[in-house]
């Protein structure tokens, strides 16, 4: 949804779904990862992600000066099942000891703000 105000001014409100599937990696790692050096291990029981956002972008033209804007954007994601990586144990083998990091999800919730403000240096 887009609002106009004022005469350089404009207001986006969005929301998005979105669902991923998980990655092979995700559900079938087993053993050595040997360019990272570490014991990676998925789980074949994982459901998809599924994504709710919310996102307001504010967008100023002409802010100070001509040529410059301003764009301002908070969002927030809600996500349930969302597959994350992260080390558990060390495990010792014949071939050294490895840290151990396992897949797992969880429901999470995201948020942030992304602000931009471009300034024309080529304007009089």
């Amino acid at each position: 949804m887009q609002l106009n105000y004022g005469q350089s001014n404009t207001l986006l409100f969005n929301i998005s779904y979105a669902n991923r599937a998980p990655n092979p990696v995700e559900l079938f790692s087993d053993g050595l990862h040997h360019s990272a050096a570490i014991i990676e291990l998925g789980d074949i029981r994982f459901e998809q992600e599924k994504a709710l956002k919310l996102s307001l972008s504010s967008i100023h033209k002409n802010l100070f000066k001509k040529g410059d804007n301003l764009s301002i954007s908070p969002h927030l994601s809600n996500i349930n099942d969302f597959i994350l990586i992260e080390p558990t144990t060390l495990d010792l083998t014949t071939r050294g000891a490895f840290p151990v990091w396992e897949y797992r999800q969880t429901d999470a919730l995201l948020m942030g703000i992304d602000m931009d403000y471009t300034i024309n240096i080529t304007e009089g």
